[in-house]
């Protein structure tokens, strides 16, 4: 007959009040699972099995293997404490540490999500030693090395840029130039280049600075890809230190055609345009618009007063006008006279090139410089020849024509022709007139007997004249020519006397 091992068992919960001996198995009728006694542990010690639940408190499992889906898994290792989710990776492998609720998700993506209510770190340590930290937060963002070592990028598994110790950036080199002031560009390569993208722009939006032989190059053009269409070479610095804009031509004085301007290192800035080469605005003021030093001093410039209209040149001291690399007149500022450059050197217009008026306030020397030489008066205009009195002659002037005067310097020429027609019987010498009316009051006493009285071809007679009575010519027939008539007969003065 067949014998079998019947132990003794019970409800779990009868279990938890029930102290077994050393060594004595009970079964667990809630659980269907041994439960093994130390004789002093209430419940004992149940067995796990396949389909039940147990907690495992303070054990160590060697080389556990599971499988099959686990539900209600909890380990400190994952969760916080066994309280609540820490760490959550979803069934796509993304993995959301502070939070469940992972964004962003993807097809062909991970995701590694770090969440928290006010900011979020992330620390690198390397033997107990914190090398590194990326920090979050809604206002900033910060990756950082904590010893003073550089901060590297790369791509194909290949070093590209670099913000080493002392804060300088370096593209494509692994040596950045610094020096004792921070923030530092280094760009590396065959031909470096900087791209500046203005995404405002249509047409012309993309500024390319290159590196290249010894020169720097600024291009601007569109973008096509990854790299630019439709550029033009707007500037340059040569090798030599030559700055070029809109060309690359260094002599522009020897072109005819286009637009460029050149700083020629060390010579001199040369513009060439089509159109005006130049144009220089001064707002609002009056004053200079091209200050000229020499050696740091000023020397002269250009500039506008009294409006818009009116421009000046100035110099500090004197200056000079030149032809042909000659200086053919200048001026003094501190007299402010205006003169050849060279002694009786240079004529002022030409036989075909006249000036046309001259307005002087002083004098002019003519043939030298002496007093002598000076000519400071010439004046044309016309006077009244009057007869206060005379000797035979009538004083009644019946037509007078042809009373002028030229004054040059101190030298007046009066010129008068006059008829006295009430005067009676034939010219005898002796005859006397007296004229007043004079344009100047004559200086000293002149004399001349160039002046005549003329009846008609065969009858006529010789005036002399003189300043010998003051401010009047006095005139007096000195000669007769067959027998004048002293009625309608004409008198002609031309005299000239010193003031």
């Amino acid at each position: 007959m067949a014998k079998r091992l019947q132990h003794r068992g019970g409800t779990t919960s009868q279990h938890s009040t029930f102290t077994g001996a050393v060594r004595e198995v009970t079964v667990d009728t809630d659980k269907n699972t041994l439960v093994v006694h130390d004789g002093a542990t209430a419940g004992g010690k149940p067995l796990p099995t396949l389909t039940g639940a147990e907690t495992l408190s303070n054990k160590t499992l060697a080389s556990p293997t599971f499988s099959g889906t686990a539900t209600n898994f909890t380990s400190t290792g994952i969760d916080d404490n066994a309280t609540s989710t820490a760490i959550t990776i979803d069934s796509s492998g993304d993995v959301g540490i502070g939070t469940s609720s992972i964004q962003n998700q993807a097809s062909g993506r991970s995701v590694l999500q770090l969440e928290n209510s006010s900011n979020n770190l992330l620390n690198f340590y390397v033997s107990g030693s914190r090398a590194g930290y990326l920090y979050s937060s809604l206002s900033t963002t910060n990756l950082f090395s904590v010893p003073n070592v550089p901060l590297t990028f790369g791509t194909n598994n290949t070093e590209r840029m670099r913000i080493d110790e002392n804060g300088s950036l370096g593209i494509g080199t692994t040596s950045p130039f610094r020096s004792s002031v921070y923030g530092h560009l280094t760009i590396s390569n065959t031909e470096p280049t900087l791209f500046l993208e203005d995404t405002n722009s249509s047409s012309y939006g993309v500024g390319r600075f290159i590196f290249t032989d010894g020169e720097l190059k600024y291009l601007v053009g569109s973008r096509s890809g990854n790299s630019t269409t439709n550029s033009q070479e707007y500037m340059r610095i040569d090798s030599s230190g030559n700055l070029l804009v809109g060309g690359t031509e260094t002599t522009l004085y020897d072109d005819t055609t286009g637009n460029q301007l050149c700083y020629r290192n060390g010579a001199s800035l040369d513009i060439k345009r089509e159109g005006t080469p130049l144009n220089v605005n001064r707002t609002v003021s009056d004053g200079a618009l091209v200050t000229f030093f020499r050696s740091g001093t000023e020397v002269g410039g250009i500039g506008s007063r009294s409006g818009t209209s009116n421009i000046y040149i100035e110099s500090s001291d004197s200056g000079r006008l030149r032809a042909n690399g000659v200086d053919v007149a200048g001026w003094n500022s501190s007299n402010g006279s205006l003169f050849s450059a060279s002694d009786n050197g240079n004529d002022l217009g030409t036989t075909g090139n006249r000036w046309k008026d001259i307005y002087l306030a002083g004098g002019l020397y003519v043939g030298g410089t002496g007093t002598a030489n000076k000519l400071d008066d010439y004046e044309e205009g016309t006077w009244t020849a009057t007869v206060n009195s005379a000797t035979g002659f009538s004083t009644g002037v019946t037509a007078n024509s042809g009373s002028k005067y030229t004054k040059i310097g101190n030298l007046v020429t009066v010129r008068a022709s006059f008829t006295l027609g009430n005067s009676s019987g034939t010219v005898t010498v002796g005859d006397t007139i007296t004229i007043s009316g004079l344009p100047f009051t004559p200086a000293t006493q002149d004399h001349v007997i160039c002046n005549g009285y003329r009846y008609n071809t065969s009858n006529s007679a010789v005036i002399h004249v003189s300043t010998a009575q003051s401010n009047n010519l006095f005139c007096q027939i000195t000669s007769v020519q067959g027998s004048p008539n002293r009625v309608n007969g004409s008198v002609s003065i031309n005299f000239m006397y010193e003031v």
